[in-house]
């Protein structure tokens, strides 16, 4: 949280119906304070896409 670090969760689901459990990770998030502008699940689109964009411009290392 002190660096400014942005996380994305995932469900790891194996079946459709296991997508919705992704309310499941953000709630766990939000609850270890971890503010919901850090969180990429929480940015609106076209927030996300300009984030990517600004780190690709800057030749951040791509994994």
């Amino acid at each position: 949280r002190e660096h400014g670090t942005r996380i994305s969760l995932g469900t790891d689901a194996h079946h459709p119906w296991q997508l919705g459990f992704i309310e499941l990770g953000l709630a766990a998030a939000l609850k270890a304070k971890i503010p919901p502008e850090r969180i990429v699940n929480f940015l609106p689109v076209l927030d996300l896409k300009m984030w990517v964009r600004q780190k690709r411009d800057r030749g951040a290392p791509r994994q």
